[in-house]
């Protein structure tokens, strides 16, 4: 029995059914430090909870104790994500499109710099307004499961020295990084189109429960607006 695949495959488990570490916790009777120390590898649920596991989410035993789970779902799991990324691409610009129709109005897409995060954005724009939709946001550093006391996140735009928030996401509390940005969503109508001159930039700030904060800035690139 390899305990670091084992602690993958309950990790797998709770991320395929868009639960945080504290909503698994719950379910089971555990705390959400239990669950954390399984995903980890420090330590496994007995056997007991094992079984528990396995008869919420319709799984047979042998294939958890053999990490047959991932290796029979991955390709189908990165399959349906990449479908599910393009679906919303195109539904947000048909949106975008559908409710600020204009003559010469322009799409283009939004993209990051920052190696420590992917995102999916895109922007509908004439020469004096701009719709901004980002979606999609996952953290690609170090595995951070950290449940903060809250974290909130803004969006700016950058001109010069000059900074407008055009944004901001829910403030959620007791989550940890990744799940928090699972469900971010950014959705903005903006009505001074100066972006050719500016870039946006998306700040998060992360407060542990010593008032500690853990910031992320993610600088985003779009198209220049029309003249």
């Amino acid at each position: 029995m390899n305990q670091k695949k084992i602690a993958e495959t309950i990790k797998d488990i709770r991320l395929k059914n868009n639960l945080t570490q504290k909503d698994l916790a719950d379910s089971l009777g555990v705390t959400y430090q239990a669950v954390s120390k399984w995903e980890n590898g420090k330590n496994l649920p007995d056997i007991i909870v094992l079984r528990e596991i396995c008869s919420k989410y319709n799984i047979d035993i042998n294939d958890l104790l053999e990490n047959k789970i991932i290796k029979k779902n991955n390709n189908l799991k990165y399959i349906i994500v990449l479908i599910i990324v393009i679906i919303l691409i195109f539904i947000s610009m048909l949106l975008i499109y559908n409710k600020y129709f204009h003559h010469d109005f322009v799409f283009t897409t939004i993209s990051t710099t920052c190696d420590n995060f992917k995102l999916s954005g895109s922007v509908a724009y004439t020469s004096d307004r701009a719709a901004i939709y980002i979606s999609n946001i996952s953290y690609c550093g170090s595995d951070n499961l950290t449940i903060y006391n809250h974290i909130e996140s803004t969006l700016y735009l950058e001109n010069g020295n000059n900074e407008t928030k055009l944004g901001s996401g829910d403030t959620i509390s007791n989550i940890n990084l990744k799940d928090y940005l699972n469900n971010l969503i950014f959705n903005v109508d903006y009505q001074n189109c100066d972006l050719i001159d500016g870039r946006l930039n998306l700040t998060i700030n992360a407060y542990d429960n010593d008032g500690k904060i853990t910031s992320y800035s993610i600088p985003l690139t779009i198209n220049s607006c029309p003249n």
